[in-house]
């Protein structure tokens, strides 16, 4: 296998021995009300030609990962593109949209509590393996350096529809209920809790 993106839904379940349920990761939901540059700059991105996984990160996801971080900036940090390597005798290994780290002033991979995977071809189900195989990988490179979260969360996005997944010991749940950028409080909201959580 050739890294993280290699892995399917099924693979990365029966490689790790994970078993998966769809529930309800986050009862009683805030909204959180964006900020006018947010709602301005997702407002200017809707009127350009999105059409690629890098001009969805670039005019849709990064504003918003942007406003993410400012409203928590001693809390923690996001880091874009960064290598995650565990393993490469298990495909632990490759590039990262976006990770979250608890320690709000490190640059490096460490402490991670979040993995966001871009889906590709806009494809969610497609995406899975991926962010499943990441968050794995988040939770054993946090073992190695002797830090225990008992629980690691991801989300595959394209964009307009993103899908939470929460990783508890060998059980991963898919959130019932995919966020939309058109409820963009409760988007913010949810990942929001996410980093209440740490």
């Amino acid at each position: 296998m050739a890294g993280y993106s290699s892995y399917s839904f099924p693979a990365v379940k029966k490689q790790f021995g994970l078993k998966s349920v769809k529930g309800t990761i986050f009862d009683n939901l805030q909204p959180i009300e964006p900020s006018k540059w947010l709602v301005d700059t997702l407002e200017m991105a809707s009127s350009m030609a999105i059409v690629s996984e890098k001009s969805r990160s670039e005019w849709i996801v990064g504003p918003i990962m942007m406003a993410i971080k400012n409203a928590n900036k001693d809390k923690m940090n996001i880091l874009s593109g960064e290598n995650m390597s565990v393993s490469k005798d298990i495909s632990l290994t490759g590039e990262c949209d976006f990770i979250f780290v608890k320690d709000p002033y490190t640059f490096t991979v460490e402490s991670l509590i979040f993995c966001l995977v871009e889906a590709e071809k806009h494809d969610i189900i497609g995406g899975l393996g991926q962010c499943a195989a990441q968050m794995i990988g988040a939770r054993m490179l946090n073992e190695q350096d002797g830090i225990n979260y008992p629980i690691i969360y991801g989300c595959v996005t394209t964009g307009s529809d993103w899908q939470f997944l929460k990783l508890e010991n060998q059980l991963i749940t898919l959130e019932n209920n995919l966020r939309f950028i058109n409820e963009l409080p409760y988007l913010l909201g949810t990942f929001q809790r996410i980093i209440d959580a740490f």
